[in-house]
C-alpha cells in the first residue's frame, strides 16, 4: 500500500468531530493532509497530537478561505507527490468499508487513465423514518499529480477534468461509502448569507450560469427570503428561455424555485410553475416532486380535493430510473411515499371515505420501516376505531396472518429500485423453493418455539418452502459454517433459495424472505459488517463462492470469513432490509434473559479464530467442496414441513 492514498480534509473549528473522521482511514492512508481555513478552537491542536502519538504522517497547512473551489484546489496542491490517489473528505465523514476501496485502488493503480472515482454518500437524519437517510454518489477519490482535475463553482463545487482522464463508477457497486451522522450538524443558517453574497459576486465577474442560479435561488430559500427567490429565479427562467440547453436539473429547480416564491408570495401563477417543472422534468423521466408539493400548498390553502388530486399523482409516478440522476433526491423515493399515502389517508378520511382511507393505511404501511401508520392514525383519529381497521386490512392471498406477526412493514431495495408488492415478490419467488438452514446443537426451548412460529409464518408468504435443521449430534466443538454447508449439500432440489437462521431468532413483522436478486444477499438481521443472523443467498450465488469456511469452531469470525468471500466475489451485500442486532422493531430473540452460548466463548477459541481469520485461506480451497463422506455421517428424517439432518463431524473431518 505505500505511497497509494493521501486522504485530504478542509477544516474550521471541527474539535468536536475530527479524530472520528480520522480513525476510519488512519490505518489505510500514507498521509493525512489537512488544510485549516482559520480555526479558533482548538483543532489543530487536536490533529497534531492525534497524528504523532499515532504515527500518522501529516501535512497540516493553513490559508484564509475565499470561496469553495478557491480553497479546496489550494488543499489538492498539497497533497502532490505525497501518494498516488487522494481520498476527498470532509471534517464530518467517515468512512465505510474501507479495505474493498484500497484494494480496488491497487487493482488499478497503473491504468493512469482512471483518474476520477464516483464513491457512494450516505447521510444520516434521522433514527425514526428510513427515508431520511439521504443517498447520492459523487466523485470522492481522484488521481493525485494531475494539475487538470480542479474544482469550480464558489459554493456546491463540483471536480472537472479533461475527457481524456475516464471517470469510474466500479466502487457505487460494493458496499464502501463515505457516511455523514448529519444528526450532529451545527445549523448552516450562518453559510447562507455568506453564500448569497458569494454566489451574487461570481454571476457579477464570470456571467450567468444556471448551476450557480440554481444555488443562489436554494441559498435565499433557506434564509425564507422568498422576494428574491421570485426576483432571481425569474432571471434564471429569463436566462434559460433565452438559450438552447440540453437538458439539466439545473433548469428543472428554475421553475420549481418560482413556484415556490409565488406560493409563498400568494400569487396566483404557484400552480403554473409546478406543471412548469413536472413538464420539463418529464423530457428525461417522470418525476414526483412538483406534484408532492403542489399538493402540500393546496393542503395548506385548505383545498382538499385538489389536495388529494395532486397526491394521487405523486403515488402513480414510477422512479425506475432515478438513480441515473442523482440531483433529483433519490430519498423521495425511500421517505415521502410512505408521506404520501398518509396524507392521502388524512385527506380521504375527512371526506368520510373511510374504506378509501383503510387502503390509503395499508399502502402507507409498506413504505415505512420503524414505526406503524396503522395503530399511529388509528390510535389517534376519533372517525376510525383501531379494532375495526386492523381487522379490515387483509392480502390479497386472503391468509390470516400468524399470531404475533403485523403487516409488512416495509420492502426497500437498494439504489433506488422499483418498490415491489408482494404479489410481484411472490411471482418472483414462485418457481423456486425457500430452503431456511438452522445450524444446532442442545438448544431444545429455542427450537420448539421455533419450529411451530416459522411454519405458521411461512405460510403467510405464499411460496414453497422448507425447514432443515442440521444437529451437531457429536461431542466435537460446535462448527456453524460446517453445518451449514452439510444442510446446502443434501438439498435435492436446486431450484431454490437458500436463508441461513438462528434457532433463537424469530421474525414478528412481515419482511423480505422472498428470493434476493441474482448476485445480492438480502441481510435481514445481525450486524452490518459480517453475516450472520439472518440472511438470504440464492443457491447459485454460494456455490460459487464455496459456501462457509469449515475451519471455524464454537463462535467467532465464520460470519466475517463469509461477508469477506461474499464481497471479495462482488456479491452485492443488501442492507436496506436489515434490523440491527437488538432491534426488537421487527425480529425477537428467544429467551433473551438467559445467558447465552456465545457468553460462553473462550478467549483461547476467540484468539484462534482470529489467526484463522487473519491467514485468509484461499475459498476455492475450504468450503462446501471440501465435504466428503457426507453419507456415513449424516441420519436424515423428515417430518413434513421439516427434516432433521443429524451429523457426526468426526466422520467427515479431524481438527
Amino acid at each position: 500500500m505505500r505511497n497509494l492514498l493521501v486522504a485530504a480534509i478542509m477544516v474550521k473549528n471541527e474539535e468536536e468531530r475530527i479524530i472520528k473522521t480520522i480513525k476510519t482511514v488512519e490505518q489505510y492512508i500514507d498521509c493525512l493532509v489537512v488544510l485549516d481555513t482559520g480555526s479558533t478552537d482548538n483543532t489543530k491542536k487536536i490533529i497534531i497530537d492525534y497524528c504523532k502519538w499515532n504515527d500518522i504522517k501529516l501535512v497540516l497547512k493553513e490559508c484564509k478561505f475565499v470561496d469553495f473551489s478557491y480553497t479546496r484546489n489550494i488543499l489538492l496542491g498539497h497533497c502532490h507527490n505525497l501518494g498516488e490517489f487522494v481520498l476527498l473528505l470532509d471534517a464530518n465523514e467517515e468512512v465505510k468499508n474501507i479495505k474493498i476501496m484500497i484494494k480496488y485502488l491497487k487493482k488499478v493503480r497503473n491504468n493512469k487513465w482512471q483518474c476520477l472515482f464516483y464513491c457512494n454518500y450516505r447521510w444520516d437524519n434521522s433514527n425514526d423514518i428510513i427515508g431520511n437517510t439521504f443517498n447520492y454518489y459523487r466523485i470522492g477519490i481522484i488521481r493525485n499529480n494531475i494539475k487538470d482535475i480542479k474544482y469550480i463553482y464558489p459554493t456546491h463545487e463540483i471536480i472537472v477534468a479533461p475527457k481524456k482522464y475516464k471517470e469510474n463508477q466500479i466502487l457505487l457497486k460494493t458496499p464502501f461509502c463515505i457516511y455523514q451522522d448529519r444528526k450532529e450538524d451545527k445549523s448552516s443558517f450562518p453559510r447562507f448569507k455568506n453564500d448569497v453574497l458569494v454566489l451574487e459576486n461570481y454571476i457579477k465577474n464570470n456571467g450567468e450560469n444556471t448551476r450557480v442560479y440554481r444555488y443562489l435561488c436554494q441559498s435565499y430559500s433557506n434564509l425564507k427570503d422568498w422576494k428574491n427567490v421570485y426576483k432571481t429565479s425569474n432571471k434564471f427562467i429569463d436566462f434559460v428561455e433565452n438559450n438552447n440547453f440540453k437538458f439539466s436539473t439545473n433548469i428543472y429547480h428554475a421553475y420549481l424555485f418560482r413556484a415556490q416564491s409565488s406560493f409563498h408570495l400568494n400569487y396566483d401563477d404557484f400552480e403554473k410553475y409546478y406543471l412548469k417543472s413536472h413538464e420539463y422534468h418529464n423530457k428525461l423521466i417522470e418525476c414526483c416532486e412538483p406534484y408532492y408539493e403542489l399538493a402540500a400548498c393546496y393542503y395548506n390553502k385548505k383545498d382538499y380535493d385538489k389536495a388529494f388530486e395532486a397526491i394521487e399523482k405523486c403515488c402513480k409516478v414510477n422512479s425506475k430510473h432515478l438513480s441515473q440522476i442523482p440531483e433529483v433526491k433519490p430519498n423521495l423515493y425511500k421517505k415521502i411515499r410512505y408521506e404520501f399515502y398518509m396524507e392521502l389517508s388524512f385527506l380521504t378520511n375527512r371526506m368520510n371515505e373511510y374504506e378509501k382511507t383503510k387502503e390509503m393505511l395499508l399502502k402507507s404501511n409498506l413504505y415505512q420501516q420503524v414505526n406503524d401508520p396503522i395503530y399511529k392514525y388509528a390510535l389517534n383519529n376519533k372517525s376510525l376505531n383501531s379494532k375495526n381497521v386492523l381487522d379490515n386490512l387483509n392480502f390479497s392471498n386472503n391468509n390470516k396472518l400468524p399470531s404475533g406477526v403485523k403487516l409488512p412493514d416495509n420492502i426497500i431495495l437498494n439504489n433506488n429500485k422499483k418498490l415491489p408488492t408482494q404479489e410481484e415478490l411472490i411471482k418472483k419467488s414462485n418457481e423456486y423453493e425457500l430452503s431456511i438452514i438452522v445450524s444446532y446443537r442442545n438448544r431444545e426451548d429455542e427450537l420448539e418455539q421455533f419450529l411451530p412460529h416459522m411454519n405458521n409464518y411461512c405460510k403467510y408468504l405464499n411460496i414453497d418452502y422448507h425447514i432443515y435443521i442440521v444437529n451437531q449430534n457429536d461431542d466435537e466443538d460446535f462448527n456453524k459454517g460446517l453445518l451449514y454447508n452439510i444442510g446446502v449439500k443434501i438439498l435435492t432440489n436446486k431450484k431454490t433459495f437458500l436463508c441461513f437462521h438462528d434457532v433463537d431468532t424469530i421474525p414478528l413483522k412481515g419482511t423480505n424472505y422472498y428470493k434476493p436478486e441474482d448476485g445480492e444477499i438480502n441481510h435481514l438481521y445481525g450486524y452490518t459488517n459480517t453475516l450472520g443472523g439472518v440472511f438470504t443467498i440464492n443457491y447459485d450465488d454460494y456455490i460459487n463462492i464455496n459456501g462457509f469456511s469449515n475451519k471455524y469452531y464454537n463462535w467467532g469470525f465464520e460470519d466475517n470469513d463469509f461477508y469477506r468471500r461474499a464481497v471479495n466475489n462482488n456479491i452485492i451485500i443488501n442492507n436496506n432490509f436489515l434490523y440491527e442486532r437488538y432491534d426488537k422493531n421487527c425480529f425477537k430473540e428467544l429467551n433473551e434473559d438467559k445467558e447465552a452460548p456465545v457468553k460462553k466463548m473462550s478467549l483461547i477459541t476467540t484468539k484462534k479464530n482470529k489467526k484463522i481469520f487473519e491467514k485468509n485461506i484461499l475459498y476455492e480451497i475450504d468450503g462446501i467442496n471440501e465435504i466428503s463422506n457426507i453419507d456415513n455421517s449424516i441420519d436424515v428424517t423428515n417430518y413434513g414441513y421439516f427434516t432433521l439432518i443429524n451429523v457426526d463431524t468426526k466422520k467427515l473431518f479431524t481438527k
